[in-house]
């Protein structure tokens, strides 16, 4: 799970090469972001994951906003 901002950008893979060694992750992920068009849904959920998500949302919509959070 990502919180980052920049919505075109994934990170999909992890990599490092020790001596002749090397060593690759590759997964799948999934960012905050796109729960963005979800706040209604979010909202209504008594999973503690959406509060975490709606919390994470309206701080990065706030930012350099703090009168607003």
């Amino acid at each position: 799970m990502l919180g980052e901002e920049r919505p075109d950008w994934r990170f999909t893979e992890y990599c490092y090469e020790i001596l002749v060694t090397r060593v690759l992750l590759e997964f799948s992920n999934v960012k905050l972001l796109d729960y963005e068009q979800r706040s209604p849904e979010l909202e209504a959920s008594s999973n503690s994951f959406a509060a975490m998500a709606i919390a994470h949302l309206k701080t990065q919509s706030t930012h350099q906003q703090p009168q607003e959070r």
